[in-house]
């Protein structure tokens, strides 16, 4: 189920309320002179709500305003999504379909909207519809039970609406014969077994299953499908979906692979072999595919069909490696190696881990370096803009379908240019009008012709010093000597005429200005891009690429001004790159205007307020991580890939006791401090697979914190979860001083499978220790939690899943190779979003994944962090207190601990160099001292020397707290902050009632 409802959705949830109440009215009574006549069918009704490229791509809604039942509601809607679906089957023949279910949940006194999708059905004129509704209806109904029985506490309130997407779709075509192109004909690896009929799917699997001596690619080489086939209920052209079907009928098991265009630098012909179906298992007769479409086609009509791959290892080869010898290639990753073992080895991560193509990292960007010279330069246009919007009513037209009660409206934009290099060229324009956002775009797009008048001058560098350059001994630019034989040049700016210093020839030619112009909004991802996304598209051309997080939210959008490449060359075309600001400065911005200023006309205010929020992100323009993107490049191969992944536990929580009244004991809150910056610090080595066995004779002494926590699924549940048990484990990937740890405290490895060993460094020992040093000298929250963020940033990239990224593109033609009908009708689309006629957001399923993340360092890091929570747990505290100690809550860094003893601070007195004690109070009855401030590594209270004296848990992330002489301290994840109904007894109440 996802709790991410769209801004659709959303409306459509409140226009069904109102739409719906309204057809209740009008359908219960109608009256008929002085009588009155009962509706037939009462409680929904069907609204057309979006609709694009000439209604080729429409969603509808089936409005509720009386069911409570799903099951009745599903039901009694059948007929008429069957009737909507039969209608546009009839006009386009071929559909793809999926439905949407939204609802009102509650859990206690929170109310939320949420939806439960399914997946797209290719739907026929020979298609059983009823048949497929109830497919439908049985996912929505299973999705919907388990979701409210599992352990979330949500439970429907009323159901809103169901959504039903209809695209029109041009299935696989395999209607006409394709000519395998030159670069896969040599390679005579493919049979493509010609034929004038719909059945090229039937022919490559007899292909296969009855290979020919001679005449390969004759039909008549084979015997005739119909009668070594068993093709029961199999329609052609046979579709993915129909596979699974003719797998169970034939006892065979099939992977289909496609060509598409590589994003890789460095490929022989522009394309590359992906996985586009993998079968679940392989069984002893099995079949290689290859879907092929005519390239040379650009019409609406692309056609294609399936062919049988005969050598997957010699079609695939030459964009694997140079390597002539023979590979025993794995069909999931696509990855080869010189041995079956090691490919045997291989799979037994790789069947459980990857569903498509792993592209791993060339020669040239293997390793992890600072290349990006040329950003250390200003770019020479920023922008910082706003929107001002109104709620805006629309009348209702009852003859068209389509109603909207209400809708932002944009009636005033401004933006501030800074030009970096001359503030008297920087400008602040504002303008009010229906038309101020295609104003604002045209205002861009000629900034964009500004910039490349600016650099297409050749300007002369200015005069500088022989005797200078002449005697540098280093590159300005990489900073390394000149070694004899360098050839060595003089740098300038192309812009100022500044001499910037000698350099290597090739660090200059990489020194080249960077031709993007960043534009600025605040909260761009969550409100402005949805006004500006439509003229962005469509006012210029241009290609439109995105940083998606949703088909609808975006990091960043890129648009490329054609018109403004190099003439002679087609290159340095200039970028407008729409960033939200949001994502570098998420703090207020109105902390120092005060209130008179929002007392004026609101006009006036609008206009002010938006030129506010423009000056004030231009007084950041000087910041570099507002200038550029940065991002981590590394490589490894993929047995270190696959290796270091399964060892990918995330973090540490658990809830051990739910409940605790203290009296005559301590708690304490202990949080290590920097332990994440203090496990980068320290030097790497090696990782290991090992079995493991817990021996009975210790599982008293670990009960409260085992070693070895698992991502595993709990017994009736369907997530996974991070669990602490006492059970063996088979096939644990550790670091080893975790390992040590270990075995010194009673475990047993009874098999070690692999080790991954690597070079000890300290690498980012000097980053991390300078961030510790500015954060021990801000004197605010913000600069506290700044270089707090960027130390903890290179932890999270080294855990960055690549393979949760999305591929997004904004399509504004439904026809040719890359219009939507296109996106739609490929296997891998997986759903779209409509914007206006002739805007639209698909989204395909990622079909190659470069794997260019050291997931190993993260791995290693978060390994350390355990490491020094243990450490403290096992080697201090239990043997300072021994049977008296118990935890009641840990986390990745922290522990609460409930303590029988004299006296705990002074414990803490004693052991102070354990302790980062410098936020106690000057003056404190247990006279500790303020010492080791910032220390990483070292444990501090996070109460300051205040006892707790009530705790309560629900679970991980999730706990509260009672404190003497202080506010209650309360956790809940997934709540904002500002959110401050909960109280302590909330917590008391929930877990008496058993629901969170």
């Amino acid at each position: 189920m996802s709790t991410n409802i769209y801004r659709s959705n959303a409306s459509i949830a409140r226009l069904a309320r109102l739409e719906g109440l309204r057809n209740f009215s009008r359908q219960r009574f109608e009256h008929v002179g002085s009588g009155r006549v009962e509706s037939q069918k009462i409680g929904f009704s069907w609204l057309e709500i979006e609709t694009a490229f000439n209604n080729r791509v429409l969603s509808g809604v089936v409005l509720n305003s009386s069911y409570i039942e799903t099951q009745q509601f599903l039901d009694d809607a059948r007929d008429i999504v069957i009737d909507r679906i039969r209608d546009n089957l009839q006009r386009y023949n071929c559909l793809k379909v999926n439905t949407i279910f939204n609802g009102e949940f509650v859990a206690d006194a929170k109310r939320s909207a949420k939806c439960i999708t399914t997946k797209n059905y290719e739907l026929f004129n020979t298609s059983d519809l009823r048949e497929w509704y109830e497919h439908v209806t049985d996912n929505i109904l299973a999705a919907l039970e388990e979701f409210q029985e599992r352990d979330s506490g949500w439970a429907l309130s009323r159901i809103s609406n169901l959504i039903v997407n209809v695209n029109k779709y041009n299935s696989m075509h395999e209607g006409c014969w394709v000519e395998l192109r030159r670069e896969i004909m040599l390679k005579k690896a493919v049979i493509n077994v010609r034929s004038m009929d719909n059945a090229y799917f039937a022919w490559s699997v007899v292909a296969a299953l009855y290979p020919a001596e001679r005449n390969v690619n004759r039909k008549s080489s084979y015997p005739d499908y119909t009668t070594v086939l068993n093709l029961e209920c199999i329609e052609f052209p046979v579709t993915l979906k129909q596979i699974t079907k003719f797998e169970f009928l034939n006892d065979i098991s099939i992977n289909v692979f496609i060509e598409q265009e590589s994003g890789g630098k460095k490929r022989n012909d522009g394309n590359v072999i992906v996985p586009l179906r993998l079968t679940r298992e392989k069984k002893e007769k099995h079949v290689n595919l290859l879907y092929l479409q005519d390239s040379r086609r650009n019409d609406e009509n692309v056609i294609g069909h399936s062919t049988f791959i005969k050598n997957l290892s010699r079609l695939t080869g030459s964009q694997l490696s140079k390597c002539t010898k023979k590979k025993h290639l794995c069909v999931r990753c696509l990855h080869y190696f010189l041995t079956s073992e090691k490919l045997s080895l291989h799979i037994v991560d790789c069947t459980t881990t990857n569903e498509c193509a792993i592209i791993l990292p060339n020669e040239n960007d293997k390793w992890l370096s600072f290349r990006g010279h040329n950003k250390r330069e200003r770019l020479l246009f920023v922008v910082y803009a706003d929107l001002e919007c109104i709620l805006a009513k629309k009348t209702t037209d009852e003859n068209i379908s389509r109603i909207t009660y209400q809708h932002h409206k944009v009636f005033s934009v401004g933006y501030y240019v800074r030009y970096v290099y001359d503030e008297t060229m920087s400008i602040y324009k504002s303008y009010r009008g229906e038309d101020c956002v295609s104003w604002f775009v045209k205002e861009l797009y000629d900034l964009a012709h500004r910039a490349k008048t600016i650099f297409d001058k050749n300007i002369a560098m200015a005069e500088f010093t022989s005797n200078k350059f002449r005697n540098a001994t280093h590159c300005h630019i990489c900073e390394r000597p000149f070694e004899e034989g360098d050839l060595r040049v003089r740098d300038h700016c192309h812009l100022t005429r500044r001499y910037r210093g000698p350099a290597h020839s090739r660090c200059n030619l990489q020194y080249h200005d960077t031709y993007v112009i960043p534009v600025f909004f605040h909260n761009l991802a969550g409100y402005d891009a949805h006004f500006i996304i439509k003229d962005i598209a469509n006012n210029f051309v241009g290609r439109v690429d995105l940083l998606p997080i949703t088909k609808e939210k975006y990091i960043s959008i890129t648009k490329h001004v054609k018109a403004t490449a190099n003439s002679k060359r087609g290159t340095n075309r200039l970028k407008l790159r729409f960033v939200d600001s949001f994502k570098f400065l998420n703090t207020t911005r109105y902390v120092n205007v005060k209130p008179e200023f929002f007392n004026r006309k609101y006009l006036t205010i609008c206009g002010c307020h938006a030129k506010k929020i423009v000056a004030l992100l231009s007084q950041i323009s000087h910041l570099a991580i507002f200038v550029h993107h940065r991002k981590l490049r590394q490589a490894f191969d993929a047995i270190l890939q696959q290796f270091s992944s399964s060892g990918n536990r995330k973090s540490m929580l658990s809830a051990n006791r739910s409940f605790q009244a203290q009296n005559s004991t301590y708690s304490t809150l202990l949080q290590t401090i920097l332990l994440y910056e203090t496990c980068i610090v320290v030097s790497l080595k090696s990782l290991l697979d090992v079995r493991r066995r817990y021996p009975q004779s210790v599982h008293d002494a670990h009960v409260d914190l085992p070693f070895c926590p698992t991502r595993e699924r709990p017994p009736g549940k369907r997530n996974v979860k991070l669990l602490v048990t006492l059970y063996n484990k088979e096939r644990y990937v550790v670091y080893y001083r975790n390992l040590q740890q270990c075995i010194h405290h009673g475990l047993r490895i009874t098999k070690i499978y692999r080790i991954l060993q690597f070079t000890q460094s300290p690498w980012l020992r000097g980053y991390i220790e300078l961030n510790t040093r500015f954060r021990m000298l801000a004197n605010n929250e913000f600069e506290k939690n700044f270089y707090k963020l960027m130390n903890n940033a290179v932890f999270g990239k080294t855990m960055e899943n690549v393979r949760d990224h999305v591929d997004v593109r904004l399509i504004t033609r439904w026809d040719g190779r890359y219009g939507a009908e296109a996106m739609i009708a490929k296997p891998n689309f997986h759903s779209r979003s409509i914007f206006s006629e002739n805007l639209v957001a698909i989204e395909l399923r990622t079909l190659e994944v470069k794997m260019n993340k050291p997931i190993y360092v993260g791995i290693c890091i978060l390994e350390i962090a355990k490491l020094r929570l243990y450490e403290f747990h096992y080697e201090y505290i239990i043997p300072l207190y021994r049977d008296t100690c118990k935890i009641l809550y840990t986390d990745t860094d922290s522990l609460i601990y409930l303590l029988e003893c004299e006296n705990l601070y002074e414990d803490i007195k004693r052991d102070i160099a354990r302790f980062d004690t410098s936020d106690y109070p000057e003056r404190k009855v247990y006279d500790i001292p303020r010492v080791n401030n910032k220390i990483p590594g070292l444990m501090k209270d996070e109460n300051c020397g205040v006892v707790i004296t009530e705790y309560i848990a629900l679970r991980a992330k999730m706990y509260a707290l009672k404190v003497i002489a202080k506010s209650d301290t309360k956790r809940i994840k997934g709540v904002k902050k500002n959110a401050k109904t909960i109280t302590f007894d909330d917590y008391v109440r929930c877990l008496n009632d058993v629901t969170v």
